[in-house]
């Protein structure tokens, strides 16, 4: 049997759970999911076309795409108009 010796560790080596759940939770979309958001909360009407228009016009950093929108509006849960007046209302 080998017996290893402690080796040294510094507390900026790992971060312990308690310490993760400590932190602040930052949840930051995409600029495209936030733009698209804000369009929808503007105008619930907005289509994807529009949203992925309006997005080049203003010289977005992505590349804007209709599955890209239809995704962040599949996460978001706001695919259907129901829904996206919904949201644009404030309520789930």
């Amino acid at each position: 049997m080998t017996v290893v010796e402690n080796i040294a560790v510094s507390d900026t080596d790992h971060v312990t759970r308690r310490q993760a759940s400590d932190s602040p939770l930052i949840t930051t979309g995409s600029g495209l999911e936030v733009f698209a958001l804000q369009m929808v909360k503007s105008d619930p009407f907005v289509t994807i076309s529009e949203i992925c228009l309006q997005y080049e016009r203003t010289g977005g950093a992505e590349s804007c795409g209709w599955w890209h929108v239809f995704n962040i509006f599949r996460r978001n849960r706001i695919l259907r108009r129901k829904s996206r007046f919904r949201y644009a209302w404030g309520r789930s």
